[in-house]
């Protein structure tokens, strides 16, 4: 009687064990088809929604720079050549307003 409770037992227990490889199994490959998906839409999200965006901020930078270049040519030289012309009169009047003075 005590044989047959023991193999009854492990009958049992070998069942259990078949289902929760079964399941565990089924857990796995659900597991991996869910990330396989979820890289789909990365990948998607990153093609269609980042990547045209970082495109957009680099262009943006280089017409900044670009302004930027343009305004210290065109605007700021010529008004630093102005100043320093005047400062070169007003130093050279100075120099010869001073000559016949002693100090």
């Amino acid at each position: 009687m005590l044989e047959t409770i023991r193999e009854l037992i492990f009958i049992i227990a070998g069942g259990i064990l078949v289902i929760m490889l079964l399941v565990l199994t089924v857990a796995i490959f659900t597991i991996l088809a869910l990330v396989k998906k979820t890289k789909k839409a990365f990948n998607t999200t990153m093609n269609e929604t980042i990547n045209p965006a970082l495109h957009e901020f680099q262009e943006t930078a280089q017409n900044i720079k670009g302004t930027g270049q343009f305004m210290s040519k065109k605007t700021m030289a010529p008004v630093i050549q102005v100043l320093s012309l005047i400062k070169s009169i007003s130093k050279g009047i100075g120099f010869f307003t001073t000559l016949g003075r002693k100090k």
